[in-house]
Parts: C-alpha cells; structure tokens; sequence
C-alpha cells in the first residue's frame, strides 16, 4: 500500500513538473528541450479523441468519476530523458486513485514513453536502499497509456476500455 501512495505521489509530483512548453518563446534549433510538430492533424484529432474517449468510457461505469479531467498541452521535457512528446497528458481520480492517460500522434511513441516514464519515475521514488516503487502499471490502447496505481484498477480499466494490462519494471 505505501508503493502505491507514494507511487501515485510521485506521478503528481512529475507530472506537474514535467510540463512547461510556452507558446510565446520562438522555436530555436539550440534548445535543450524535445518538442514535436504534428503533420498530421488527423492523427492529432484521432490521438485527442481517444484521451477524451477512455474518459469518457471511465465516467459512463461510474458517473460520480471523470467527469472532468484536467488536460494539459504544450507538453515539453529536457531532451536528455529521451521522452516522445505526447499530443495531451490528462488526470482525473477514478475510484479514489489518480490516473494519467498520454496520447501520441505516434502509436510507436506509447512503449518508449513507457519505459522512459518508469524509469524516471523509479530513480525520483528509489533513493538509496529504500525501494518504494517496484513498477508501473499501464492501460495500452491505440494512441494512447494510461498510467495506474495499482494493477486491480489497472485490469478494471483496461476491461472498460478494451486496453491491454501492461507492468514495467523499475530498472534494478
């Protein structure tokens, strides 16, 4: 139970840290920061639709859940941490718990953020000899992961939305 909570804690905590793209600032070819372009619109439209889509799925098996998820956009990460860039990055608490779902313009992306992903978070949550976090537990669907704090309401998502049950394991 304490993996979980402080799992959940860290998603919070990096996911608000992890945005932070501005539209103001002029693109420039120096930039240590990753940043996408979209060429395909309708891969961009078909990646936000899918986000809105499992919420929408989430509230219709439970109305008191998801009625409102938080969007954000303009997503940006330091290009050091080898991080796709995905078209949205949304929460909302669903029984209690706080999952993220990350929809890309690239289903390729979805793994490689995956992996990325966990591996941050292992090295913010596994400081020294204490371990808190042993893994990541994700709904996989076409253009989109949704990250899950434990793997039962991982399972219960995935049947809800008809996404596959995937676990990534914190590097050792």
């Amino acid at each position: 139970m304490v993996r979980s909570a402080l799992g959940v804690g860290v998603i919070a905590v990096t996911a608000a840290c992890s945005s932070g793209g501005s539209e103001t600032a002029p693109p420039s070819t120096s930039s240590r920061a990753t940043s996408t372009t979209v060429p395909n619109p309708d891969a961009q439209r078909a990646a936000l639709d899918e986000a809105a889509a499992i919420f929408g799925d989430l509230h219709a098996a439970k109305p008191q859940f998801c009625a409102t998820p938080s969007y954000e956009s303009n997503i940006s990460f330091p290009a050091e941490q080898h991080m796709p860039v995905p078209v949205t990055r949304a929460t909302c608490k669903y029984d209690d718990q706080v999952v993220q779902v990350v929809a890309f313009v690239n289903p390729d992306d979805r793994m490689t953020y995956m992996v990325n992903w966990t591996q941050r978070l292992c090295v913010l949550a596994n400081k020294g000899e204490q371990q808190f976090l042993a893994a990541t537990n994700w709904v996989v669907t076409p253009r989109a992961v949704t990250l899950v704090p434990t793997p039962p309401l991982t399972h219960t998502i995935g049947e809800i939305t008809g996404g596959q049950f995937h676990q990534e394991i914190c590097p050792s």
